[in-house]
C-alpha cells in the first residue's frame, strides 16, 4: 500500500505531462503566421527554420497534400495565412473560386511572367518535373526493361508494382493523368496503368518511399522527390522522362484570403520568391528547381536545355477537373 502511495506522485507528474503535450498540439501556440504546406515536410520546416533565423518570425505549419488543402480552404477555414506548394493549376482554381489575396511583392519582379498569376494571386516558388523513378533490381528480378515511356507502364509484369499519388488528394495525382493525355495516352491505356498501381498514396513526394522501401518497382513522381533516394541495397533510384512527354509542375503560393496576418504573409511570400527562399530545400538535399530568373539554374534554363518536357495547360486543367475526378473514382474504386 504505502509504495503505491510512493508511486502516486510520479504518475501524477506523468499525466500533467500529457496534458501539456496534448495542450500543445490541439491548440496552437502563439505564431506569426500559419503555413499550410503542400511541399515535402523536410522542406516545410527548413522554410520554418529559415524564416525565424532571416525575418525573425515564428511560424508554424500543417502539411496537407494539395488537393486536401484546397478542400480545407473551401470549407472557409480561418486557421491558415499562406498556402504554398502544389501544381500552380490548383491556385489558379482557388483564385477562381475568391480563396486566395492579391499581393505585389519585390521579389516577383525576376519571376517570369508566366510563372504568376497577372492579377498577384499566386506565384510559382519552385518548379519539379514529372518522372519515373525506377529500382534496377526489382525490374531485373521481375524479368523486364526500366521503363522508358508512359506505355511501359502497361506492361503485365508491373501489375502491382507501380506507386503513384491519388488525384483525389494530392495535386501531383492529378496532372499524372492531364501528362498521359497530353503525351497522347487513350483513356482505355490511363486506366490500364491505374489498374497497374497497387495503391495509391496521399500525397505526391510518398511514391518514391513506397519504392525505396521495396513495396514497389517504379514510382511516378516529380523528380526531386526521387534524388537522393536509394533501394533497400543501397542503390540509387533510376529516374526517366518518359519519352513521349512528360510536364513539370510550378508549384505555387498565395495569401488565403480567410487568414488573419496578411501583412505578415506578405513579407513571407516575398521571402519565398528571394534568392534565399528560393534555396532553401537546397539545405535538406531537395533539389526543387528555383523559378526566381536571377538564381542559377532556375526553370526557364532547365527548359531550355531540355526536350519533351511541357507545361500542362491550366485552362485545360480547370475545365477537365470534375471529369477526371469522376473518372478515377469510377475506374479505381478510390473516394474523396
Amino acid at each position: 500500500m504505502f509504495a503505491k502511495w510512493l508511486r502516486l506522485p510520479a504518475i501524477i507528474v506523468v499525466a500533467i505531462l500529457s496534458a501539456t503535450t496534448m495542450y500543445r498540439t490541439l491548440i496552437p501556440q502563439n505564431t506569426d503566421l500559419t503555413i499550410m504546406c503542400s511541399n515535402d515536410a523536410t522542406v516545410c520546416e527548413q522554410w520554418k527554420l529559415d524564416i525565424r533565423r532571416e525575418l525573425g518570425l515564428d511560424v508554424r505549419y500543417v502539411s496537407l497534400p494539395t488537393q486536401e488543402a484546397l478542400k480545407r480552404l473551401q470549407t472557409g477555414s480561418r486557421e491558415f495565412d499562406l498556402w504554398v506548394g502544389g501544381p500552380s493549376e490548383n491556385y489558379r482554381f482557388a483564385a477562381r473560386l475568391g480563396l486566395l489575396d492579391a499581393t505585389n511583392p519585390p521579389a516577383a519582379a525576376t519571376i517570369p511572367a508566366e510563372f504568376q498569376d497577372p492579377h498577384g494571386y499566386w506565384f510559382g516558388v519552385y518548379a519539379s518535373i514529372l518522372s519515373l523513378c525506377s529500382d534496377p533490381d526489382a525490374f531485373r528480378n521481375l524479368g523486364t526493361d526500366l521503363p522508358a515511356t508512359w506505355r511501359d507502364l502497361l506492361r503485365p509484369e508491373l501489375n502491382g508494382w507501380v506507386s503513384a499519388p491519388s488525384p483525389l488528394t494530392s495535386g501531383t495525382g492529378y496532372a499524372i493523368l492531364l501528362s498521359m493525355q497530353s503525351a497522347g495516352l487513350e483513356p482505355a491505356e490511363i486506366q490500364h496503368i491505374m489498374r497497374n498501381i497497387d495503391r495509391f498514396t496521399r500525397s505526391g513526394n510518398a511514391p518514391s518511399d513506397v519504392v525505396a522501401h521495396g513495396e514497389a518497382a517504379v514510382a511516378i513522381s516529380y523528380e526531386p522527390y526521387c534524388q537522393n533516394k536509394t533501394t533497400r541495397d543501397g542503390a540509387p533510384l533510376t529516374i526517366t522522362y518518359p519519352a513521349e512527354g512528360t510536364s513539370f509542375e510550378i508549384a505555387s503560393g498565395g495569401i488565403i484570403a480567410q487568414g488573419s496576418n496578411k501583412a505578415t504573409a506578405r513579407i513571407v511570400m516575398n521571402w519565398l520568391l528571394s534568392p534565399s527562399g528560393q534555396t532553401s530545400a537546397r539545405r535538406v538535399g531537395l533539389p526543387q528547381i528555383p523559378t526566381n530568373s536571377a538564381v542559377a539554374g532556375n526553370i526557364t534554363d532547365v527548359l531550355a536545355a531540355t526536350d519533351g518536357i511541357t507545361a500542362i495547360r491550366p485552362d485545360l486543367a480547370d475545365a477537365e477537373r470534375e471529369r477526371w475526378m469522376t473518372w478515377f473514382a469510377n475506374t479505381t474504386g478510390e473516394q474523396p
